[in-house]
């Protein structure tokens, strides 16, 4: 698997397509609203009024579940849209959309699994830390270290190729993450640096995210630099987005030649 030639490929469908940022525009979107309502509950929770709390927790847990089922779809729309531009074939968003929502819910399954599989690599990334913190064993944080990078390895391994194969190849939840296993195993060291580099960018789109939330008297340029943190988020979203089942078509082929 070449690095370069699938970051490159990647860059260039998105240049020739630039429709391919409305989906990721939208979402990003949504995310933000997201985020504004979860501002808006902390407001509401410091002024101590229980019924509002209830019912604000409860729509974000709503709102949520809607974003999750929504990311996951539109992700899943990236791999038909990469096999159509690998295939010669006419990019359709509708097209897209409907294909993947042929596999809902295999992506909303994976999507459920990722997040528990998260869930369950951060809480004990987070035990050796507090322990350091409660008794003064610094040693400890080195574990948390080791911890978090098994973690970020195995999660590669594992879901890398997952939604591609899902898709594009039309498997269900387990048989698509025992492929982007396989996959993931034979091309160990290349999907480890793609995650780092996409790791970096993620980093990189929230030092922006942070700095457009900053404060001043200048309401129309704090205005502008939000929007631009936003859109730059879409367009590296968009960017990950294409360049995973970019470098999923590349495997197979390799693997069929």
């Amino acid at each position: 698997m070449e690095i370069l030639l699938i970051l490159k490929k990647s860059l260039k469908i998105i240049m020739e397509e630039p429709k391919l940022f409305l989906p990721r525009v939208f979402t990003t979107a949504l995310y933000t609203i997201f985020i504004l309502k979860a501002a808006e509950v902390v407001v509401i929770s410091k002024a101590g009024n229980v019924e509002q709390i209830i019912r604000g927790l409860a729509l974000l847990a709503l709102f949520s579940i809607f974003l999750l089922a929504l990311d996951m779809i539109i992700y899943g729309m990236y791999s038909v849209i990469a096999e159509d531009y690998h295939n010669e074939r006419e990019i359709s968003l509708i097209r897209a959309l409907i294909n993947t929502l042929k596999q809902g819910k295999v992506l909303f399954i994976l999507g459920i699994v990722s997040l528990v599989f998260i869930s369950i690599s951060m809480f004990f990334i987070l035990i050796p830390t507090v322990l350091a913190l409660v008794f003064n064993i610094p040693s400890l944080i080195i574990v948390s270290f080791i911890l978090a990078i098994l973690s970020f390895v195995i999660f590669a391994l594992v879901f890398f190729f997952a939604i591609p194969s899902a898709v594009i190849d039309r498997l269900g939840s387990l048989e698509a993450l025992s492929m982007s296993f396989n996959m993931g195993m034979k091309n160990r060291k290349e999907i480890i640096i793609l995650n780092l580099f996409f790791s970096l960018l993620i980093i990189l789109m929230l030092i922006v995210a942070s700095i457009t939330k900053m404060q001043g008297k200048a309401f129309a340029l704090v205005l502008i630099l939000f929007i631009g943190g936003r859109l730059i988020q879409a367009i590296i979203y968009t960017y990950i987005s294409i360049a995973t089942p970019t470098a999923f078509l590349n495997v197979r082929n390799e693997d069929n030649s």
